[in-house]
């Protein structure tokens, strides 16, 4: 998919093991930017991408062939309604290129993913404190939606 914004050609396509470093780079972006430091490395990433129990799958958007973005994306369920969904794990977007539509040429290639394997909705979760990506997500026509029940974790 590629969308010309003010003279930029915005490209995004399917991550390939050979954008591992790239990826790496702007994940510890994204992490520093929560204040957290990224614990996964080239392989960790290798394995969640292209491995045998392959788990995620990367969107790159990038700008005269240079990576500028990437989309993180889970399949994800409600078994009970037997609705299929996409989780929109993460969305980054270096901050040189922020306000150029690279979220939104994201967002677009998740949704169009999203209906190629069937899924009914795409979800995205934001800190409540981060009001420039709440407003942006509701721009892309996200609708806040309040959690109705706790989450649990367990450590395996």
């Amino acid at each position: 998919m590629t969308v010309s914004v003010e003279e930029k050609r915005i490209s995004v396509r399917a991550a390939g093991r050979q954008d591992v470093p790239a990826l790496l780079t702007m994940i510890a972006a994204l992490a520093a930017h929560h204040g957290d430091a990224a614990r996964i490395d080239a392989q960790g990433l290798q394995d969640a991408l292209f491995g045998p129990q392959a788990w995620a799958r990367v969107a790159l958007a990038e700008i005269d062939g240079r990576p500028v973005g990437y989309a993180a994306l889970r399949v994800t369920g409600l078994l009970h309604f037997a609705r299929r969904g996409l989780d929109l794990h993460h969305l980054y977007v270096a901050p040189a290129h922020r306000g150029q539509g690279v979220g939104r040429a994201l967002v677009a290639h998740a949704e169009a993913l999203g209906r190629s394997l069937g899924c009914e909705h795409l979800l995205v979760s934001a800190d409540p404190a981060n009001w420039q990506a709440r407003r942006a997500y509701e721009r892309m026509g996200f609708v806040s939606r309040t959690v109705q029940a706790a989450h649990y974790g367990k450590a395996l």
